[in-house]
């Protein structure tokens, strides 16, 4: 029982924190561009929690270390994106790690996203695969073109729920009385047109 109380206590500490750091406002594109490296392209999730059985609390996680690449034919452009799970950013290292374990596996394998652009614009909505612990899933994000200080970007966005991509996240403390995720779970970010790497 000393066993159960002490690890319920520290999943609180390591998740408490982040109360004055949460995110309420849904969709809001500033909202998420603000946790966001400038002069970088990152990625990010916002999940949320509920405490306690009555106190709400949204998570950020950021990362800024992706791998951006393009390649080029008569049809179009393929791009891909590569996300190292490690990377992830929530100002909590404990959450951290294990967010690389969720996403990546015991091999920390990275998030991949593919998709074909057959236009010379950007659309609003671009369809593409993303692959998580090698498995496929097709996503639609919503686009969004920015003209910002450090470059040309686009913004997109995709909300989804944990089983959309079959991840179980765990609960903490008797019926999740402690943490209780929801079932929500948002992935952002912004592609830098100069950070896009021409592959041949």
């Amino acid at each position: 029982m000393n066993r159960l109380i002490s690890a319920s206590l520290i999943a609180f500490l390591a998740v408490f924190p982040l109360f004055a750091a949460s995110v309420t406002a849904e969709g809001n594109r500033e909202e998420f561009i603000k946790h966001f490296k400038e002069g970088r392209s990152c990625v990010g999730y916002k999940a949320s929690k509920k405490m306690f059985f009555f106190m709400d609390m949204n998570v950020i996680g950021i990362n800024c270390d992706i791998d951006l690449a393009r390649q080029t034919d008569s049809d179009g452009e393929k791009i891909r994106v590569e996300i190292p799970v490690e990377k992830f950013d929530s100002g909590i290292g404990i959450r951290d790690d294990y967010v690389a374990d969720l996403l990546g596996g015991s091999g920390k394998m990275p998030i991949v996203f593919e998709t074909f652009i057959g236009t010379s614009h950007i659309p609003s909505e671009l369809t593409g695969t993303l692959f998580i612990r090698n498995e496929s899933y097709p996503v639609v994000l919503n686009l969004e073109n920015l003209e910002r200080q450090d470059g040309e970007s686009v913004f997109f966005i995709l909300e989804s729920t944990y089983e959309n991509f079959d991840i179980k996240v765990r609960r903490v403390g008797p019926g999740g009385f402690i943490v209780s995720p929801k079932e929500k779970l948002t992935l952002f970010g912004i592609a830098r047109m100069e950070d896009i790497i021409e592959v041949k």
